[in-house]
């Protein structure tokens, strides 16, 4: 039996995605804020970032992010399938 189709096992996965990204963004937003835009680090694949272009690429995401979730739950509101909305079909 595959491991990919047990719930528990890809939510303690996206838990762990969530958490490592989350860390992320907290260091970067720290040293951002706290004025080492220009300080630089390397990534996993050697390529120099300033603290300062990971903050807005960061901000970047998380806009997207949420601009798409904005449109999904349109849809879903606008579909009547969000809590409670939803048709009963016999």
């Amino acid at each position: 039996m595959s491991l990919r189709k047990h719930k528990a096992f890809r939510a303690i996965g996206y838990g762990l995605a969530g958490l490592a990204l989350l860390s992320f963004a907290l260091r970067v937003a720290q040293k951002a804020l706290g004025g080492e835009w220009l300080e630089g680090y390397y990534s996993a694949k050697l390529v120099n970032w300033t603290y300062g272009s990971a903050f807005v690429a960061l901000a970047a995401f998380a806009l997207a992010a949420a601009i798409a979730g904005g449109f999904w739950l349109y849809q879903r509101i606008r579909r009547g399938r969000y809590e409670g909305l939803e048709d009963s079909k016999d």
